[in-house]
């Protein structure tokens, strides 16, 4: 394969409705990225940054054709805070409207809970964002200085719980309590809770009793690798030009 040529490779998994079981959205999760693995990412944030544009572009593809050949409906997609914060962002969300992807179906989530290198553009991307339809999504609230000042300003519509959360509340009543009062907390923000990390029937079970809205883990689906043709994606790739107009994006 030329180097030109962007392998990638995704996975995704469900997210449910808790109170009845059906898939409602999935979340993409990078398997590889033009030779390097999520491991490699994870070692070395700068390569998100490095490669914004051209994971976008393999996102919007990837997702494309999951709504055309695996009934996907809504895909939450993960930026990290500085990729939010680049001046590139609005170009990497342009590349999915230049495929026809509804900004509704394609939830931001936000992860990585550090502060990015330009909290003003941030917040100011999000904005746009969320003006646009993007649903926004907080991850692993709960851990790190994801709490609730970073919930608050940020404003999700949607929070997703630390995996660790329902682990605890599944072993001790106390914990249990906690998560419950945490989830109306959130609800009370008008924002909706995916419980993170369910991976038993009792763990399950504490969702349905927290009045989680969504809850994801290995106990609904593991993360299924995206079952795509990537040459022909990669050919689409080559043959289409995304003629994405250049945004400044300090004036959105």
């Amino acid at each position: 394969m030329r180097k030109s040529e962007r392998a990638f490779q995704f996975a995704h998994q469900p997210i449910v409705k808790v109170n009845s079981g059906s898939v409602v959205a999935h979340e993409l999760l990078l398997r590889e990225y033009e030779g390097k693995d999520t491991e490699a990412f994870l070692n070395d944030s700068n390569l998100f940054l490095e490669h914004l544009v051209g994971l976008a572009e393999s996102k919007a593809l990837t997702l494309k054709a999951l709504m055309m050949n695996g009934g996907v409906k809504t895909l939450f997609v993960n930026f990290t805070p500085d990729q939010i914060s680049s001046q590139l962002f609005v170009r990497a969300l342009n590349t999915f409207y230049e495929n026809g992807i509804a900004p509704s179906t394609v939830a931001i989530e936000v992860t990585e809970h550090i502060d990015p290198s330009d909290k003003e553009r941030f917040y100011n991307h999000l904005g746009y964002a969320r003006r646009n339809g993007h649903p926004i999504v907080v991850d692993d609230f709960g851990c790190g200085i994801s709490n609730f000042q970073h919930v608050t300003t940020i404003r999700p519509s949607i929070v997703k719980t630390d995996k660790e959360l329902i682990q605890s509340a599944a072993r001790d009543p106390w914990h249990k309590k906690a998560l419950k009062a945490l989830v109306r907390y959130i609800h009370d923000m008008e924002a909706r809770v995916i419980i993170e990390g369910v991976e038993t029937e009792e763990q399950f079970n504490v969702a349905q009793f927290c009045d989680a809205d969504f809850a994801q883990g290995y106990y609904f689906a593991k993360p299924e690798l995206s079952k795509i043709d990537c040459p022909n994606i990669i050919d689409m790739m080559q043959a289409r030009q995304f003629k994405l107009a250049v945004v400044n994006s300090d004036n959105i």
